[in-house]
């Protein structure tokens, strides 16, 4: 550190999270019944009343106009760093969880304040002065001996050595094992730093905070935006509602200590993110105590709101830690710091998310689509299978319920569309009545512009849990999916994802409707290694119209269908497909149209079939040829790979690319228009289109006439 390190008397970079409820944000409450109200919380929470904050009363009282936003940030100091002094109608009956958003908050508002009131919380904002000290191979533990910050149960040492146990594990497991970056050495900053290099923790009589961490002085010699820091916790956590205070002590530590590893990142990251990890971080030091747990109903209330939104408690960013609880079991536990390496180049968090999600073979929208899936398997849904420890988690609610049916274009309230980066959970109850089907329909908006998803999950009579699967979308955002065994389940829940990360309030529209399905046998052979044969024997055809084959390259679809017209209901039945290729492995259904407008699939299960051989690169003879038109050609593939169709003049230049892409395996047709690269109709002559992959290239010779 060198002098000319600056004072970090403003935080102007920082996201806003933290303060009164901006005017059009909906809170919990009789005015907005638009939003859920927040479920109790468990029954061991020993602090039962989490919402009633020193915090939360100031930003109450500056809504109502009670105080202006000088007073208020005034206030928010004061009682962060001299809560004696704080006046009795602002003190809170619940310890913050946190006291690092307030602190920010206060120091990206100082430059603002008239100098009286700047220079009273500076002054409160001082290092505090201890008259003790002991230090570890990282840490220096300040505390007093007596007076109101006195270490607790002092002369005997064993809480501020507690402390320091809790601080070395959590440099050990923080910075040695998951690798976030050390805080910077503050041993030359121009306050002294704590007397040393060791990174100081000060033991305070905090009453409302469990503690915070200061951020102190920029370090201008590192092209990050990090700074140094000191962190203070609560001297003896009485009060707070533990029956021993080391739990609240140990995940304190580990908390702000993580808060020190981030502003050696960047300490200007979206205080959402900061507590989301911080929060994370203090379970993985202290994986028994799951202090967490108590905050995941503020995230879980509100699944349709971003990711980053605040409710007006302002505890739901202490909730967001599920989302690395998610990012470190789905896709692996060091993706949590690497993201934040990435964070230091301060571009948009999703944007650098995405970047690291990447380079590990996945993306942002795919993991938050899963995570959405993830959340609904908590509580008593939860089934060994996803998060780890959410059978202690709230059980996240639906935004719709149904149990009468058929359901045609329902969709959530306005207010519960979900925003960017959130999801909606609707829930299908089985009435009873034996019905083995149910259908359930899904109309999103366009992927390419709103990435969405929808997914199915399932709960048996015996409450056992499962996922369904995926609704398989095309480009508009359009899907169905039938889930069989209705009649042994009690419900389906549908899961819509807004994996975008800028449109809000995403519409979309669902039917659902039950069925019977009909009654008959359906076959499939390879009756030679081009050809498949289809047999099908219905006992009952009344109400049928006509028949459809359909086929898919996998086992979940999605199916095509293979018949023009609808074929006759006459039974026994059979269907011939030519259209397959030697070692093809396919799967067929036979689908029934109803007379009331419905199909219906015939059989249990798809019917499954190899075909023999193998089917070699190929490509046809272009036809028409000689042309003066369009000319078409066929491709075989004989397995999914990257391939290239091209045009070439006779010198060798590359006139036109037809298709540049992977493709499946199979057939595929490729039709050149006759025109360039700029779309201008080439010249009568002799042309070359090759067929190029990444192990041949097959060529054919194109006559091109006027």
């Amino acid at each position: 550190m060198t002098p000319t390190a600056i004072r970090l008397t403003t935080f102007v970079t920082f996201v806003l999270l933290v303060g009164a409820v901006p005017a059009g944000i909906p809170t919990a409450s009789a005015e907005n019944p638009s939003h859920a109200t927040l479920p109790e919380l468990p029954v061991d929470d020993p602090i039962p009343d989490r919402e009633n904050t020193s915090r939360a009363i100031i930003n109450a009282a500056y809504g109502r106009g009670d105080i202006d936003s000088e007073q208020r940030i005034l206030l928010l100091a004061t009682s962060l760093c001299d809560p004696e002094r704080l006046p009795e109608e602002y003190r809170g009956t619940a310890p913050e969880k946190c006291g690092t958003p307030v602190a920010d908050e206060v120091e990206r508002a100082l430059p603002g304040l008239s100098g009286p009131v700047a220079s009273r919380i500076r002054s409160m904002r001082s290092r505090p002065s201890c008259t003790n000290t002991y230090d570890t191979t990282h840490f220096r533990i300040h505390f007093d001996t007596s007076g109101p910050h006195a270490a607790l149960d002092w002369p005997d040492p064993w809480y501020v050595h507690a402390v320091a146990a809790a601080a070395e594990s959590s440099w050990v497991d923080i910075v040695d094992e998951m690798g976030f970056r050390a805080p910077p050495n503050d041993g030359s900053d121009p306050d002294g730093g704590g007397g040393n290099g060791l990174y100081d923790i000060y033991l305070q009589n905090l009453s409302g905070y469990y503690g915070v961490c200061y951020g102190s002085y920029t370090v201008p010699a590192t092209p990050r935006t990090d700074c140094t820091s000191y962190v203070v916790i609560d001297n003896d956590y009485a009060g707070f509602g533990y029956v021993d205070p080391t739990d609240p002590m140990t995940v304190t530590v580990a908390h702000e200590f993580g808060h020190s590893c981030q502003n050696s990142h960047d300490y200007t990251e979206a205080t959402w993110y900061k507590e989301c990890t911080s929060v994370w971080v203090e379970d993985m030091v202290y994986d028994d105590i799951d202090d967490y747990r108590f905050y995941l109903t503020y995230y879980y209330s509100y699944p349709y709101e971003s990711l980053e939104w605040q409710d007006g408690t302002g505890l739901r960013m202490y909730g967001s830690c599920v989302w690395n609880f998610f990012l470190a079991e789905h896709v692996s536990p060091d993706v949590v710091p690497s993201i934040w390496y990435e964070l230091e180049s301060a571009a948009d968090i999703y944007v650098l998310m995405d970047v690291e999600l990447s380079s590990r073979g996945t993306s942002l929208e795919e993991e938050f689509a899963e995570f959405a899936l993830w959340n609904w398997f908590t509580g008593s849904r939860h089934d060994g299978t996803h998060y780890e420890e959410s059978a202690i988690w709230p059980t996240v609610a639906a935004q719709r319920n149904y149990s009468s049916y058929p359901l045609s274009g329902v969709a959530p309230l306005a207010a519960h569309r979900p925003d960017h980066m959130a999801w909606n959970f609707i829930h299908f109850t089985n009435p009873g009545g034996g019905d083995d089907l149910i259908e359930i329909s899904y109309d999103g908006p366009f992927l390419a512009s709103t990435p969405n998803a929808a997914w199915l999950v399932t709960k048996d009579t015996g409450d056992a849990t499962a996922e369904w699967g995926a609704i398989s979308l095309n480009g508009w955002g359009n899907g169905t999916e039938t889930v069989t065994g209705w009649d042994e389940l009690s419900q389906v829940g549908l899961i819509v994802v807004n994996a975008c990360t800028s449109t809000d309030a995403m519409g979309y529209w669902v039917d659902a409707d039950l069925a019977t399905p009909v009654e008959g046998a359906f076959f499939a052979s390879a009756t030679a290694s081009d050809q498949v044969t289809l047999r099908w024997s219905i006992p009952n055809t009344a109400g049928m119209v006509g028949l459809d084959v359909e086929r898919s390259r996998h086992e979940d679809g999605p199916f095509e269908t293979l018949n023009a017209l609808p074929l006759d209901v006459s039974s026994p039945g059979e269907y011939v497909d030519e259209d397959v290729l030697p070692g093809d492995e396919l799967w067929y259904r036979l689908v029934a149209r109803l007379d009331d407008g419905t199909d219906d699939v015939v059989g249990p299960t798809p019917a499954h079939v190899v075909l023999p051989g193998s089917s070699p690169l190929a490509l046809s003879r272009p036809f028409p040829n000689p042309s003066a038109s369009t000319t078409t050609l066929e491709l075989v593939m004989p397995y999914e790979d990257r391939a290239s169709v091209t045009v070439h003049d006779v010198s060798g230049r590359v006139v036109a690319t037809v298709l540049d892409r992977t493709l499946r395996r199979g057939r595929h047709t490729v039709t050149w228009d006759g025109t360039d690269r700029n779309g201008h109709e080439v010249a009568a002559g002799v042309y070359f289109c090759s067929l190029a992959t990444p192990d041949a290239v097959l060529t054919e010779r194109i006559l091109r006439i006027r």
